[in-house]
């Protein structure tokens, strides 16, 4: 109880610095409670594009924060980020936006269920940040570093400026990531990082793939484990709605699971079918140690994925079809899908 109590106070003591500096720098900042959060602090600034996010997490509920960024029904930014020990945080979310408009933030404790939705009204002004310390809202960014250029040229192929530090320009998924980035699929797991050796969840990779769409309302899925106004409902129930997902069994969807090769290979292979594009191609199979292993289900997706070039062999002449899929394989697996349903 003692910590919670530092913790609100020292909560309090940023909001009320926050609130003395709103006085010159027309950013909105306020505090929020409930719904498994406390002390939520937003300030959103078109001068720097970025929003700035503290608060922290109810006691025993610390872990993944999941955040997005709507203005009205159009998504600007989805992602999941790792809070600190104590369940705090403090975020720098880059987005696209003007000075006066009501952008809306939705946090969700991503293993806890909570859920907390607040809007805030984007200032004009640079200067001094509001909540989260020194250039929060406008400067160097509160979370992983500066932040600056993290979604510098969304949608223009010059003017990307490469965000993530664990990104070299030479490693073989920076194209990857780039498209990724400039298309608004998936961002990094923090201002400066992309992870890109990190395992990608169900959720996410479902999610990745309704952005591709154009983020399409509508489906349903009675999935237990996907809770209503989570931030992958409407992207689960869209695919499930589709036919381009199914449940892992139990009538469950397991969104926190890890995604593998063969299960991304069947998602984009039905999407391909409903989209329309060509589904022909069939590579052999046998070429790979461990071809023999791709699930029933699967396997005429994998085929096609090996034959049109989505999915390569790994080492040893291994195709790993129950591996887990990293953040810089399907940045790259959705990059050659969006070249082949381009066609």
């Amino acid at each position: 109880m003692k910590t919670i109590r530092r913790r609100a106070a020292a909560v309090s003591a940023i909001l009320m610095v926050a609130l003395v500096l709103l006085q010159f720098a027309a950013v909105t900042a306020y505090a929020v409670d409930g719904a498994g959060f406390s002390g939520v602090a937003l300030a959103a600034n078109a001068a720097s594009q970025k929003i700035s996010i503290t608060g922290a997490m109810d006691a025993g509920t610390a872990g993944q924060v999941s955040v997005i960024v709507r203005r009205g029904d159009q998504v600007l930014y989805l992602n999941q980020f790792a809070t600190e020990s104590d369940g705090s945080f403090s975020l720098a979310i880059p987005a696209s936006f003007a000075a006066g408009e009501t952008l809306t933030v939705q946090l969700g404790g991503a293993s806890s269920g909570s859920s907390l939705t607040a809007d805030v009204t984007a200032g004009s002004n640079s200067g001094t940040g509001a909540a989260g310390g020194s250039g929060a809202a406008g400067g160097t960014g509160a979370s992983g570093g500066s932040g600056s250029g993290s979604d510098a040229g969304a949608g223009s192929a010059d003017a990307w400026v490469n965000p993530f530090r664990d990104v070299a320009a030479n490693a073989w998924y920076f194209d990857a990531v780039k498209f990724a980035s400039q298309k608004g699929l998936f961002k990094g797991t923090d201002a400066a990082r992309f992870s890109p050796a990190a395992p990608m969840s169900r959720a996410m990779l479902v999610t990745v793939l309704h952005r591709l769409a154009g983020s399409p309302a509508g489906g349903t899925s009675s999935f237990t484990d996907v809770p209503a106004g989570s931030w992958y409902a409407q992207p689960v129930a869209w695919a499930y709605g589709q036919g381009v997902v199914g449940g892992v069994g139990g009538g469950k969807f397991s969104p926190n699971g890890n995604v593998t090769r063969e299960q991304i290979a069947a998602i984009l292979f039905r999407y391909a079918k409903k989209t329309g594009a060509s589904t022909s191609s069939s590579g052999d199979l046998g070429r790979f140690t461990d071809g023999g292993r791709v699930g029933s289900y699967a396997l005429d997706a994998v085929k096609w994925a090996v034959g049109c070039g989505l999915l390569s062999g790994k080492g040893g002449g291994t195709l790993d079809p129950g591996g887990n899929a990293s953040r810089a394989e399907v940045a790259t697996m959705f990059m050659r899908f969006a070249e082949l349903t381009a066609k």
